[in-house]
C-alpha cells in the first residue's frame, strides 16, 4: 500500500509544478505586456524632466513647450524605450509633430551635456549643489548682448558659427532667432537660451539664420523645449545610397555640387564652409534634393566684412592643401576667415564624398564608384574628379568643380 501511494503522489506533484509554472509564466507575461503597453501609451515628451526643461534658461529654448505639453509631439517605434537610450549615444530620436515626421535632437552626448552643466557651474558659488537654471545668470554669457544686440567680443570663437563673426552676421542671427519674444523687448533668459545653444552646438541657430524657406540646404527648424530641438525629418542618410544604381548616384552627386555652390556663392554675401563632411551628415529628400542634416561644424564667413576690412591678401584666392589622410578634412580657419575666395567647399566635397580616392566603409571610389565602362564621358568625369580632389594646375579646383557640376547635370538629365 505504501508503494502505491508513492506512485500516485509523484504524478500529482509533477502536475502541481506544471500548473505553478504556467501560472508564473502567465503572471510575468502579463507584467511584461502591461509594461510594454504603458511604454507605447505614455508620451515621454510631456515630461519636463525628460526634456530637461527645468534647466532653462541654460537650454535651447521654450517655443514648443506648449506643443510638447499638449501631446502634439510623439516618439516612434523603439525610440519610446528608455532602456535603449544607452545605445543611442548621439541622443537623436525620430517621431512626429502631429502628422509631420520630425527629428528630435539633444545636440550632444549625455557626457557632453554634463560637461556643459559643469562649465556653467564654474560661475556659481555653491558648486556642490549647483542649479544651472540659476547659476547661468552669474556667468559671463550674460554680457554677450548689449543694447539689444549681440556683441562680437561677447561671442567670438564660441563655436564654428561665430569663429570669425561680423556685426552684420550677429544682427542676422538675432533678428531671425525664433526662440526670442517680440513683445516687451529683449528678454534676458532668451539671450541666455541663444548663447547656451551657440556655445554647446550652434546647429539650431544656423538653421534659423539660413532657413530652408529661403532656399538654404538645411532642414526646417520647428522649435525647442528644454534641451530638445525639433527639426524636419528630411529622409534617409546619404550613406544608404552608395550601392544604388549609377543613374541614382549621378543625380545625387549633381545635387551635392549644387548644394556646395549655394553655400559658397550666394546673393546674401556669406560663405558657409563645411568642415565635417561625411555621408551621415547629408540626407536625401523624396524629390532627390540633398540637405545638410548635421550643421554643428559650419564656419560662416561674411564676405562684406572681408571687403570692408581688407586683411592681408584678402583678394588673393586661397587653394586648400590636399591631405592623403582618409576620413580627414584639413582646413585653415584663419584663411577661411580672411580670404574672399577659397576652394575649401569644393575640396571638402571632392575629397570626402565624390573623389575617386574616397574610401567608404564598403565601397572604394566614393559616391561615383564603378563608372560604367560604356559611358562616353567616363575619362572626362575621372579627370575632373581627380583635378578637384588633388589638382595639378594652379587654381585647378576653381575651374574643375564648376565643370564637374555641369557634366553631372548633363549625365543626370540623360539618366531620366
Amino acid at each position: 500500500m505504501k508503494i502505491w501511494t508513492q506512485r500516485l503522489d509523484r504524478p500529482l506533484s509533477i502536475l502541481k509544478k506544471r500548473k505553478l509554472l504556467i501560472i508564473l509564466t502567465l503572471f510575468f507575461s502579463s507584467i511584461v505586456y502591461i509594461k510594454i503597453y504603458f511604454v507605447f501609451l505614455k508620451n515621454e515628451l510631456k515630461d519636463f524632466d525628460f526634456l530637461e526643461a527645468r534647466k532653462c534658461p541654460a537650454c535651447y529654448g521654450t517655443s514648443l513647450c506648449g506643443s510638447f505639453q499638449r501631446g502634439e509631439l510623439t516618439l516612434e517605434s523603439f525610440y519610446k524605450f528608455r532602456m535603449l537610450d544607452v545605445v543611442n549615444v548621439k541622443n537623436v530620436f525620430f517621431g512626429r509633430h502631429q502628422e509631420k515626421p520630425v527629428v528630435f535632437k539633444k545636440l550632444g552626448h549625455t557626457d557632453e551635456l554634463n560637461q556643459l552643466d559643469a562649465k556653467i557651474c564654474e560661475h556659481g558659488k555653491d558648486v556642490p549643489a549647483c542649479d544651472v537654471s540659476r547659476v547661468i545668470f552669474q556667468s559671463d554669457w550674460i554680457n554677450a548682448m548689449k543694447d539689444g544686440k549681440l556683441m562680437v567680443d561677447g561671442v567670438k570663437s564660441m563655436s564654428y558659427l561665430v569663429r570669425c563673426p561680423s556685426q552684420r552676421l550677429l544682427d542676422r542671427i538675432w533678428s531671425r532667432y525664433d526662440e526670442r519674444s517680440w513683445i516687451g523687448g529683449v528678454k534676458q533668459h532668451q539671450q541666455l537660451n541663444l548663447v547656451t545653444t551657440l556655445f554647446f552646438n550652434p546647429e539650431p541657430i544656423l538653421l534659423q539664420t539660413f532657413p530652408k524657406k529661403d532656399g538654404w540646404p538645411f532642414p526646417a527648424y520647428e522649435g525647442a523645449c528644454g534641451r530638445f530641438i525639433v527639426e524636419e525629418n528630411i529622409g534617409p542618410s546619404l550613406r544608404s545610397f552608395y550601392n544604388h544604381p549609377w543613374e541614382d548616384r549621378v543625380k545625387i552627386a549633381y545635387q551635392l555640387t549644387e548644394l556646395v555652390e549655394r553655400l559658397t556663392n550666394n546673393q546674401d554675401g556669406y560663405v558657409l564652409y563645411l568642415t565635417d563632411v561625411s555621408s551621415d551628415n547629408f540626407a536625401v529628400a523624396p524629390d532627390g534634393s540633398v540637405y545638410v542634416v548635421d550643421a554643428e561644424n559650419i564656419i560662416v564667413v561674411d564676405k562684406e566684412h572681408i571687403k570692408n576690412d581688407k586683411p592681408e591678401n584678402w583678394d588673393v584666392p586661397f587653394e586648400s592643401i590636399h591631405d592623403d589622410c582618409i576620413g580627414c578634412l584639413s582646413f585653415f580657419a584663419d584663411m577661411l576667415c580672411t580670404r574672399l575666395q577659397t576652394d575649401h567647399n569644393y575640396y571638402a566635397m571632392c575629397h570626402s564624398i565624390l573623389g575617386p580616392e574616397t574610401q567608404f566603409p564598403t565601397v572604394k571610389g566614393g559616391l561615383l564608384h564603378d563608372i560604367p565602362v560604356t559611358l562616353p564621358e567616363k575619362q572626362q568625369l575621372l579627370d575632373l574628379l581627380i583635378e578637384c580632389q588633388k589638382p595639378i594646375n594652379h587654381l585647378g579646383r576653381f575651374k574643375a568643380f564648376p565643370a564637374l557640376s555641369k557634366l553631372l547635370k548633363k549625365l543626370a538629365e540623360q539618366g531620366r
